[in-house]
Order: structure tokens, then C-alpha cells, then sequence
């Protein structure tokens, strides 16, 4: 019994929707596994299931948007973004970029 893997823009749809509205919309999935060829079968475990390994997981993979302020990309808005603000001015820095790097001092990304 090996792994399996699903992906695709419908699946990612389906999971963002459950982080946006609080999994009220989690109805759960149905597998139709199209059979093509020799007949094919899935055997899917439950999280009760006695042996670890073949419980279901779901991995989901994600890059957070970056934290507003944070010109050096280090998560947090703290002294290093002005001076690397200051060193690089102009050059593609500008004033509201210090004035936000300002108002979000000490903020951490998301």
C-alpha cells in the first residue's frame, strides 16, 4: 500500500475556501478514481486508524504574503529595514516606504 497524492486548482479552491469561512463549508470530498485498463482500487484509512502511517494527512504548502515594511524580507519591521531603507534611497526606495517601515515598527509578517 503506497501514497497517494491529489493537486490541482480545485483542491487548492477547496481548501482555501475552508480557511477563509472556518471549514463551514467542509463537506468533505468524494473520490471517483476513473478506472482505465485493469480495474484499479484506493484503500483509504481514518484517523482512528490503528497504524500511524496509514492515517490520512493533509499537507498544504503556502508562501505568506510579506510583511508591510519589511524592505530587507526578515518578517519583522525593525531598525536593519531603515538603514536598508536609508543605504538604498531612491534606489527603488522612497519616503513612504520610510514612513511605512515607521508605522509598522516591531510588526511581524503574517
Amino acid at each position: 500500500m503506497g501514497a497517494s497524492a491529489w493537486t490541482g486548482a480545485g483542491l487548492v479552491a477547496d481548501v482555501q475556501g475552508w480557511v477563509d469561512d472556518g471549514a463551514a463549508s467542509n463537506f468533505g470530498w468524494i473520490v471517483d478514481v476513473a478506472r482505465v485498463g485493469n480495474r484499479r482500487a484506493k484503500r483509504f484509512g481514518r484517523r482512528e486508524n490503528p497504524t500511524p502511517a496509514h492515517r490520512p494527512t493533509l499537507t498544504v504548502e503556502f508562501t505568506p504574503p510579506p510583511c508591510p515594511g519589511d524592505a530587507n524580507g526578515s518578517g519583522q519591521v525593525e531598525f536593519h529595514d531603515l538603514t536598508f531603507i536609508l543605504s538604498n534611497w531612491r534606489d527603488p526606495f522612497t519616503f513612504d516606504d520610510l514612513t511605512e517601515a515607521l508605522e509598522r515598527w516591531l510588526d511581524v509578517g503574517p
